[in-house]
């Protein structure tokens, strides 16, 4: 390994645009430890950390997706020094990582909170890589376990660390698992090969996944997981035999399952990520005992409906490449246009239906904890914030940007998550009858309005 292939790695993450915002976003996470210097120290550690361990958690996520797409090509293994400089690098990134975390601490906290905070946070980005480098189903679930109880259960994290500080000996202990894995994973993926199951595990190359070069590599990458997955494979002969079967005729429920074929049947996927998602809610919510509140409104609102858009917003983007051949076949440009948006309606319904079975269940445990009627008005609010959602991810996905799909989505799923959370807290102002015909009034006109702007706008964009 030479210092310029050192500086060569360097430019390699420098270049992208993406490295910029995640350590401009890491940065910001961090500063929050700064805030509580006038808490009690118990308050302290709970409250401080809660914002820091995300941005660990996402930043190790993102450095295991980028080692992961670095080393799962045969350059790993033909150019010499390859493996050694992109690991220094990493190892690099997550030292500077905890430096700045030690040098951000060493201000309010004494030598045993210290060193308590630098082990868990350098066991979380290590977790975090590792979940980033596999890119299971598993690892996801692991990562929204992760940040839930961090966001419903900070008690137990402020428990762990004051322990942690009366004993150093054991904060040094999970230091050295930490660097245990890491050394692990290097080990790891100097070794990795075609032959491994997690080879074709790993984001593509490219974010634009509506460009004919994103989608290559998407096909690619889907083809190897097919092909490493019995069941996928399985699955997919299962779709194509209830779609394809003989003499089904031409109708619009055809087409839509025609088209729910082409997008892989999204709205049965959309349904179990929601309610493993709500499930997670749901177990937290009971662990940390506490009463129902606009701030948990506010995350069970906001966060499966970002998740929900961003996945079949997603799904939208990557059937893009074969709309201009589509489009092209003996049916109407407004026709055609009706039957993508039915498609992913039924996925957008979807994932709203289990959004609002997970919301019974979860006050059916808690509703005597919650204020009166609560069910039944959030249900009803839940459900036009997915109409609402839907519309403006309509309109936005015609601009064929990853980017804005993602920012806009979470957006409005955040003004809408806001504004159902002020509607179930405002101490009965919202339900007077002419405030409530009001807000039906407004929402039904931004409905029509957004919907007939993105229609017309798909009539007249080039699908090329």
């Amino acid at each position: 390994m030479r210092a310029n292939q050192l500086r060569q790695v360097l430019r390699t993450y420098a270049k992208q645009w993406l490295c910029w915002v995640i350590v401009a976003s890491w940065l910001g996470t961090q500063f929050t430890l700064l805030t509580w210097p006038s808490l009690r120290p118990a308050e302290r550690l709970s409250h401080a950390m809660m914002t820091p361990l995300m941005g660990d958690l996402f930043l190790g996520i993102v450095m295991g997706a980028m080692l992961k797409l670095q080393f799962a090509n045969p350059r790993a293994r033909l150019l010499p020094g390859f493996a050694a400089a992109h690991l220094v690098v990493g190892g690099v990134i997550i030292g500077v990582a905890v430096a700045i975390k030690a040098a951000l601490v060493s201000t309010w906290a004494g030598a045993g909170a210290q060193l308590a905070l630098l082990s868990l946070t350098l066991v979380a980005i290590v977790a975090a890589v590792w979940i980033g480098y596999w890119m299971s189903v598993a690892g996801s679930y692991l990562l929204i376990v992760l940040i839930f109880a961090a966001v419903f259960a900070p008690q137990y994290g402020a428990g762990l660390i004051q322990v942690l500080s009366d004993r150093p000996i054991v904060s040094v202990g999970i230091m050295c698992v930490g660097l245990a894995a890491l050394a692990a994973l290097g080990a790891r993926l100097r070794t990795l090969h075609e032959e491994m199951s997690e080879y074709s595990r790993q984001v593509p190359m490219r974010w634009d996944l509506a460009s004919r070069a994103g989608n290559r590599d998407r096909r690619r990458w889907e083809a190897q997981v097919i092909a490493r997955s019995p069941t996928q494979g399985w699955l997919r002969d299962a779709e194509f035999r209830l779609v394809l079967r003989d003499g089904a005729p031409m109708s619009t429920l055809r087409r839509l399952l025609l088209r729910q074929l082409a997008g892989g049947f999204s709205s049965l996927h959309v349904m179990p990520v929601l309610f493993t998602t709500m499930l997670f809610v749901v177990w937290f919510q009971s662990w940390s005992q506490e009463s129902v509140d606009a701030g948990k409104v506010l995350v069970l609102s906001f966060f499966p409906m970002q998740m929900a858009l961003g996945i079949v917003g997603g799904w939208w983007l990557r059937c893009w490449p074969y709309f201009a051949h589509e489009s092209l076949r003996p049916l109407g440009r407004r026709d055609f246009v009706s039957d993508v948006a039915i498609s992913r309606a039924c996925d957008t319904a979807a994932a709203a239906g289990m959004h609002c079975a997970m919301l019974v269940v979860w006050l059916g445990f808690f509703s005597a904890q919650g204020p009166h009627g609560l069910l039944l008005r959030w249900v009803v609010l839940t459900m036009a914030q997915y109409v609402v959602g839907y519309c403006v991810m309509y309109w936005l996905v015609s601009f064929r940007r990853f980017w804005v799909l993602v920012l806009g989505t979470s957006g409005a799923s955040f003004v809408s998550a806001a504004l159902v959370t002020a509607a179930l807290f405002t101490n009965g102002g919202f339900w007077p009858p002419g405030s409530l015909a009001l807000a039906i009034i407004a929402t039904a006109l931004a409905v029509a309005s957004l919907y007939r702007l993105a229609f017309r706008r798909w009539c007249r964009i080039d699908l090329d």
